[in-house]
């Protein structure tokens, strides 16, 4: 259900205690913005703005101080209510945006079209009152009803107050399903060089909620349209029409990266490696004694391309960890899976990155000639044999530790790490043998073999080498 008639039954008892506590207190307010825009197009809102008459020290003594001033010069107090806070705002007018993102002035105003005037696309401009119903001076309703995606006003000065306004509106087309008109797409195209000027974190943010929309590839291509692709990400540009040249793949890089990033689950880090997976093939390209093309070593440099870019964003140090952890093994799958293989991925990114990396591996296989797919799904049943078993992958599953080393003599120290990874290797090879009388029995075998020296790894003993 969407339009006038569900936002009157949608919106909670909560948000409009709040209006009415501004409306007996002789203030106008309206919810604004997005939560507008959800609440028309059918939408459960995140949360809520509001926007008033009411000055913002009026605000504060209204709520009895029970309020969070975190933007008081530009007009917004948090409101506290039960089930999460509203940011209530008084209506203003914005002009000179100096560093483009805050505006050098601000005047309160009573008007609320103006207020609106000043928002960013038309959807986002609408405003609703309980009685008046909405106000929608600049055409909201009626661009949602066509799918269209326009600025208010001229989208030049609309992207010239906030660059960030490009990504948004990239955004908002690939969330909703809209076009953006030929306006907003020239505009953005000759605004494009500001973005350079937008912080990392800001970046950061709007391409994260990018990946984990329904379509990411919509968001992407409208960026490459844009030209915002090469300003801000230049090591996805050169994958734009890059030829594989190679019989595997039918698509170019990066149409096939965004088939990837499209199928694989919206989990954040999941979609990352698949947007930077490939990353290093440009870099990796070469062509063999035949004139085939050819990428070895390409996840590597996949793995240092997003490394870098990612930093650059300042992404988190986990953020980062996991997706270069996921891009660095998603050629794993090339030869078939072994369960040594595949206790040796446990050991190294657990067993939930591992299964996120065969949702990745697979949809590169359906992305390309599927080559591999049938690996990934061995993969897949091998895991879940090794866990139904409870067959040890790494020396914490052991039956024995380095309590019991030391018990039957063996000195704390390196020697405890080796026996351990000793015994785990034999387990691999034998998984009914993880018991801890057997366990420690065969150390002891092996101990009578080696020879332990202190700055050296074990060598063999001189009876286990006249054996050999």
């Amino acid at each position: 259900m969407s339009g006038l008639a569900s936002i009157e039954k949608r919106i909670p008892h909560t948000i409009r205690q709040l209006l009415t506590a501004f409306y007996t207190a002789g203030y106008d307010a309206v919810l604004v913005g997005g939560c507008v825009r959800d609440l028309f197009m059918g939408h459960a809102p995140a949360d809520y703005d509001i926007a008033t008459s009411a000055l913002p020290d009026e605000v504060i003594a209204l709520f009895s101080g029970h309020c969070k001033s975190v933007g008081k010069a530009f007009g917004t107090v948090i409101v506290p209510y039960p089930g999460g806070d509203a940011e209530v705002t008084t209506y203003r007018e914005e002009a000179d945006y100096a560093d483009g993102r805050h505006p050098n002035v601000v005047r309160f105003t009573t008007d609320l079209t103006k207020d609106l005037a000043r928002r960013d696309f038309t959807m986002n401009a609408m405003a609703w009152h309980p009685d008046r119903g909405i106000t929608d001076p600049f055409g909201g309703q009626e661009d949602i009803r066509k799918k269209r995606l326009c600025a208010v006003g001229d989208p030049n000065r609309r992207l010239q107050e906030d660059a960030l306004r490009i990504l948004r509106g990239v955004r908002f087309a690939a969330r909703f399903g809209l076009k953006p008109d030929a306006a907003f797409l020239q505009a953005a195209a000759q605004e494009a060089a500001r973005l350079k000027n937008i912080s990392a974190e800001r970046v950061f943010s709007e391409t994260e909620r990018m990946l984990t929309g329904q379509k990411p590839s919509t968001a992407f291509y409208l960026l490459e349209e844009t030209g915002a692709l090469a300003e801000l990400f230049p090591e996805l540009q050169i994958m734009v029409g890059f030829d594989q040249e190679t019989p595997f793949h039918h698509l170019d890089l990066m149409a096939h990266t965004l088939c990837v990033t499209d199928r694989v689950a919206p989990e954040i880090h999941l979609r990352w490696a698949a947007l930077l997976h490939d990353a290093g093939k440009p870099a990796a390209k070469f062509y063999d004694e035949n004139g085939q093309a050819r990428y070895y070593g390409h996840d590597k440099q996949s793995v240092e391309v997003a490394k870098r870019l990612l930093e650059r964003l300042r992404a988190p140090n986990e953020r980062i960890g996991i997706v270069c952890a996921l891009i660095g093994h998603h050629m794993a799958n090339t030869n078939p899976y072994t369960k040594k293989s595949v206790k040796k991925l446990l050991r190294k990114i657990g067993r939930e990155r591992l299964e996120q990396l065969f949702l990745l591996q697979e949809a590169d296989c359906a992305c390309a000639s599927n080559q591999g797919a049938g690996h990934v799904q061995e993969g897949r049943a091998l895991l879940q044999e090794i866990l139904a078993a409870k067959e040890p992958f790494s020396t914490k599953q052991l039956a024995v530790n380095g309590r019991d080393l030391i018990g039957i003599g063996i000195p704390e120290g390196p020697m405890i790490g080796y026996f351990l990874q000793r015994a785990l290797a034999y387990t691999e090879e034998h998984p009914d043998k993880n018991h801890r009388q057997l366990l420690l029995a065969k150390i002891q075998e092996e101990r009578r073999n080696v020879r332990w020296e202190n700055t050296s790894a074990p060598t063999a003993s001189a009876e286990s080498q006249e054996r050999s």
